[in-house]
């Protein structure tokens, strides 16, 4: 077998199949610490935490619950994406 074959159908898909669960917590991590959730078109829930927060002046459990919303969305995709690409394993 060629060896662009090789890798084609057999080490990329071992890659990445190892590298997505890491790359998508490093993504969590990402949205967690920085303002990239604005670029996700996710401002309405943020802005609305602002609103609730400064009319009842709950700023803590405020962002507490948005970032839990926020938590909650990508660790669901997350598990969407790796049954996805999850290989079952065959027995030979």
């Amino acid at each position: 077998m060629k060896p662009w074959k090789i890798y084609q159908t057999v080490v990329i898909p071992q890659a990445v199949v190892n590298a997505v669960p890491g790359t998508l917590n490093v993504l969590i991590s990402l949205v967690k610490g920085s303002s990239i959730v604005s670029t996700l078109g996710v401002t309405e829930v943020f802005t609305s935490a602002k609103l609730i927060a400064s009319s009842s002046m709950l700023y803590f459990e405020t962002y507490v619950v948005v970032g839990f919303i926020y938590w909650m969305i990508i660790s669901w995709l997350q598990g969407k994406l790796e049954r996805k690409i999850a290989v079952p394993y065959k027995r030979s």
